[in-house]
């Protein structure tokens, strides 16, 4: 109903505290369906709003709720000359037909105002105005008469500061008497006086009684015969005409100007949390956050209580809510399934019962067959099953309920759903203290609900992205690897599959030394093998976390003589020489693993670098570390290729002495295992030529006691 449609016809439906007021929205709605003509709702806020009762208020709520199931975009405009400000708008939106209700009553007098319709059909002759009677109008006027008249009373702060200004003004215009100054100087001082009681005083009928005094003080004190009502000359009544309507006018305008001065105050301050909302959940990390920061501009908006339902990752509610307590900074609670902070433990509880209810038993009223909220226990600090069958409903409906809403009109919150295209990411409760918040501060709240489902859209997005970046990243990885052993694994089983078959065939035909060099070379194969499955079940195991330490006190050169017995058969082609110092290192490790590194390290020298090449074991103590060195005078590695050499799946492009290339994991293996133990491992140049790992492992200190 009343879609929107592009060059086409836009309807502009004015929305008012009227209880018949859904009657003309009605009327605009089947007009905006009629014409597929776009349909706003327009509500223009008096500056005096606060004066309105809380009956006109909720009938205010209800009618602009009503224009927006019509389907009907609502919009709220401050000011007191609505017929200008429609009609302005009107001109602006490009509206070509406005909806308005007719109030029964007709002008008095002459010179009093023309009614409302009358008033917009001037000021936009240009847009075709439609006008549903509105009788209701009628008795709302005559309500708010009396009302206006029960306002008018006067009080006692009030009063005494009219008394006290009106007496100072008096007093320094006898001063300037005294001085010589004119009757004009007189009169401003005491119209002043009628001004700054204007401004300081909220009643109306002060700047009236002011600006009559004022001018019975004038004659009184200051005009002939003094101390008197009576004048000798006619013109001052001229004088007390003109100082009079002054005065009226000046006290007046001043009224205005103040409130609209406070409500701009308001609009500007609502208007800041809105933008402050907006760059704060922008700069949020997590979904946490993003409530936090949502319910804290709320408490901020509204300076009232919230509580918090996420949703949870089975697709329903989470089990516990959390609360957000007005007036307290940070002060936030768990409840319905974990415990609060021992800070906020007591305000939690006391909290909790306010703002939710004030206990388990107590039922609200039924409306419409569904029960409303009773509120938390002070006993247990949870929510009631009441609260979260309407929290729930919320969620699943995704349609705002409670206080003065369509469902569970009874409870004492308000819930709203934090939803986004469809996707509900919770529920947010409002407490309402008995008295709902304003349409504009509603439609407030549902921007900043807007913008947190936004942020948590967006939050989810990057994560489903970084998740999706990872399984192509691992499918990346996986690929490599199979791409890798496809290649690289073919040359060792053929070699080994081609001499078995050799030896099967011909094992008679073969001499004794061919054999030899035959079963050397599987050998050689099956070895190359075995360490390529080991260094991949290694390092599987500790990118994954499953790996265990067995942790002993270690001396490093134990270690480093060890590794070099199980080094490649090669070996014996290459100068393999130990240097270390005389200190004794004592290292916390698993022998087994860095005996691994070692023996990846030095095997990768051997295989890198040609026969008759010099390998180097150094290892020395510097401050607290045992630093073991692998060095080596053959071709080096690139500059290019150093920041990746411990890269998973990364060979490089040097040359394999025995032209069996790797799979590239045994440095990144190194790398694991060494950074397991808290250490790490670099790689430079060597002098002149060659490469130089370096591992740093902590040292353990010990104490030997006789």
């Amino acid at each position: 109903m009343g879609g929107h449609s592009e060059g086409g016809d836009h309807i502009l439906v004015c929305v008012s505290p009227s209880p018949s007021n859904p009657k003309v929205v009605a009327a605009a709605a089947r007009m905006a369906e009629a014409f597929q003509a776009t349909l706003t709702a327009i509500y223009v806020k008096p500056t005096n709003y606060e004066s309105l009762s809380e009956e006109d208020r909720i009938c205010l709520r209800d009618n602009i709720r009503f224009a927006e199931q019509n389907g009907a975009s609502v919009t709220t405009i401050i000011g007191d000359d609505i017929s200008a400000q429609v009609a302005e708008y009107a001109h602006i939106s490009g509206t070509t037909k406005i909806v308005v209700g007719r109030s029964g009553i007709r002008r008095r007098h002459f010179w009093s105002k023309p009614p409302l319709t009358e008033q917009i059909i001037l000021n936009a002759p240009d847009v075709d105005v439609y006008i549903i009677p509105d009788s209701a109008a009628d008795f709302k006027q005559q309500r708010d008469n009396s009302r206006i008249a029960d306002r008018m009373l006067p009080s006692l702060k009030e009063t005494v500061y009219t008394f006290l200004l009106l007496v100072a003004a008096t007093v320094i215009g006898l001063i300037f008497t005294r001085f010589g100054f004119s009757e004009s100087n007189i009169i401003t001082v005491l119209i002043l006086g009628v001004l700054i009681i204007s401004v300081i005083t909220i009643n109306p009928i002060y700047s009236v009684v002011g600006s009559l005094t004022s001018v019975l003080l004038f004659n009184w004190f200051f005009i002939d015969p003094k101390f008197s009502f009576h004048t000798y000359e006619t013109e001052y009544a001229v004088t007390f005409a003109i100082m009079l309507a002054s005065s009226l006018i000046t006290g007046t305008l001043a009224n205005r100007m103040k409130q609209s001065a406070r409500q701009s105050a308001r609009e500007a301050f609502r208007t800041k949390v809105l933008l402050d909302t907006n760059q704060l959940l922008q700069k949020a990390d997590n979904p946490a956050e993003v409530i936090q920061t949502t319910a804290r501009q709320i408490i901020t908006l509204l300076s009232r209580d919230v509580v918090v339902y996420t949703r949870a990752e089975n697709g329903g509610l989470e089990e516990g809510a959390e609360l957000f307590v007005s007036g307290t900074q940070g002060s936030t609670g768990t409840v319905g399934g974990s415990s609060v902070t021992a800070a906020n433990a007591m305000l939690f509880t006391d909290a909790m019962t306010e703002a939710i209810g004030s206990s388990g038993t107590d039922k609200a009223a039924k409306t419409g067959g569904r029960t409303g909220m009773a509120g938390a226990s002070r006993e247990a600090g949870i929510p009631d099953a009441n609260e979260r069958e309407i929290a729930a409903w919320v969620f699943a409906h995704q349609q705002s309920a409670g206080f003065h809403l369509d469902q569970y009109e009874g409870a004492k919150a308000q819930y709203h759903p934090i939803c986004l295209n469809g996707y509900c990411c919770g529920v947010i409760a409002i407490r309402v203290n008995q008295t709902s918040p304003e349409p504009y501060e509603n439609s407030i709240v549902t921007s900043i609900l807007g913008e947190c489902a936004l942020a948590l859209e967006n939050l989810r997005n990057a994560e489903e992205k970084e998740r999706a970046s990872v399984m192509v990243r691992n499918e990346q990885l996986r690929s490599n690897l199979l791409r890798s052993i496809s290649h690289d694994i073919r040359t060792p089983l053929t070699s080994i599959s081609g001499n078995a078959s050799n030896l099967l065939s011909h094992y008679h035909q073969l001499d004794d030394p061919t054999r030899e060099q035959i079963f050397s070379d599987i050998y050689d194969d099956s070895e190359w093998l075995i360490h390529l499955v080991e260094n991949l079940l290694s390092i599987s195991r500790i990118e994954n976390g499953l790996i265990e330490l067995h942790l002993s006190l270690e001396i490093m050169g134990d270690v480093i003589e060890e590794a070099l017995r199980h080094v490649d058969r090669n070996a014996s082609e290459h100068s393999i020489t130990v240097q270390d110092t005389d200190d004794i290192l004592l290292v916390d490790m698993d022998a087994r693993l860095i005996m691994q590194v070692l023996i990846n390290l030095i095997n990768n020298a051997i295989k890198y670098t040609p026969a008759g090449s010099e390998i180097r074991v150094e290892s020395r103590q510097a401050g607290n570390e045992a630093v073991v060195i692998v060095r080596d005078n053959g071709p080096g590695i690139a500059d290019d290729a150093k920041p990746h050499v411990f890269e998973m799946f990364y060979t490089g492009r040097n040359k394999v002495v025995d032209g069996r290339r790797g799979l590239g994991l045994g440095l990144a293996l190194c790398k694991s295992i060494v950074e397991s133990h808290h250490g790490r491992i670099t790689l430079t140049d060597s002098v002149p030529s060659g490469c130089c790992f370096t591992i740093f492992l902590p040292m353990k200190e010990v104490s030997f006691h006789e």
